[in-house]
């Protein structure tokens, strides 16, 4: 493996590193956070096929067959995505501190799933 000297090089793999990947992340994190998961679906999931629409109109690319299946691919889960009625949102059981603290003794073991489970149960 040859590393290129160039600080050219060195500059944009800076770049990349820290926009393609940490600043992106930030975004899409953010975006998820804000919108929820079915706008961050939209943009994660339409990027490659846009900027795949971009290469070929500005950059002269040539996709190859598994590049066009690819893309295909994302699009239709895309339109299955958008065509799936969505499913009805339940409402969260209330739970209160003393539906938390229904052990008899302090020296019982909780496994660490019962608290959640005695939070929606009850004791």
């Amino acid at each position: 493996m040859v590393f290129d000297p160039r600080a050219g090089f060195w500059l944009a793999l800076a770049y990349l590193a820290v926009f393609g990947t940490v600043v992106a992340f930030l975004c899409s994190l953010s975006l998820l956070l804000e919108a929820g998961s079915g706008v961050a679906m939209y943009v994660s999931v339409l990027s490659p096929p846009g900027a795949l629409v971009v290469s070929i109109a500005l950059e002269g690319l040539r996709p190859e067959v598994p590049t066009m299946l690819g893309m295909m691919h994302a699009l239709r889960g895309a339109w299955v995505w958008l065509r799936t009625p969505a499913a009805p949102r339940r409402a969260a059981p209330a739970v209160t501190v003393d539906k938390l603290h229904t052990a008899p003794h302090a020296t019982d073991r909780i496994a660490p799933g019962e608290i959640a489970d005695r939070a929606l149960i009850g004791p």
